[in-house]
């Protein structure tokens, strides 16, 4: 779980309107098949303002209530999920019970520059994120269209006319200058 998205505006939110912030809540897909290729392809999580539906490919557990589950065992069966569910939500059950590996709150405050201000400091222990990641989290909660695919887009799109050492990095310190 690297980056912190739980804060997500709707399109044209104001930052001082506490209103203005789409609830959103994190699920995790028990169904998932890892791709072996990719070993960053462990798990699907995925944030939802409303609880996305089950099908076939798809089991949406919301992290959260991984806090209030009594057993494991006893979910699993309730929802006919096989073994390969049941050990992956023992995992998650474990991450947060067993394991002393993730520290959370809740904040109650809608405000992105508070969140942003935590992002830092929660991140600052582990990877070191450049100045272009963190205006890459501040974009992306202020737009509700996918501005990381678009940015990815626009970096190839300028490779392609003949930019080839054009990276990310240098197109959001032009569009700061802009």
């Amino acid at each position: 779980m690297s980056g912190l998205k739980a804060t997500l505006k709707k399109k044209n939110a104001k930052i001082n309107n506490p209103n203005a912030y789409e609830e959103k809540r994190l699920y995790l897909n028990l169904k998932h098949q890892p791709n072996m290729d990719n070993p960053e392809d462990n798990y699907e999580f995925e944030f939802h303002a409303k609880k996305p539906e089950n099908d076939k490919e798809h089991f949406w557990f919301k992290v959260g209530d991984i806090l209030e589950l009594k057993s494991v065992v006893n979910y699993t069966r309730e929802h006919n999920l096989g073994n390969e569910e049941s050990e992956l939500l023992e995992t998650l059950n474990k991450a947060f019970h067993n394991k002393q590996l993730i520290s959370y709150f809740e904040e109650t405050e809608k405000n992105l520059n508070k969140v942003l201000n935590i992002f830092i400091r929660v991140n600052s222990g582990g990877v070191k994120l450049s100045y272009s990641d963190l205006l890459m989290s501040i974009l992306t909660a202020s737009f509700s269209s996918d501005i990381r695919e678009k940015m990815h887009e626009l970096v190839d799109a300028l490779k392609d006319k003949g930019f080839s050492n054009m990276k990310q990095d240098q197109v959001l310190k032009t569009c700061l200058l802009l």
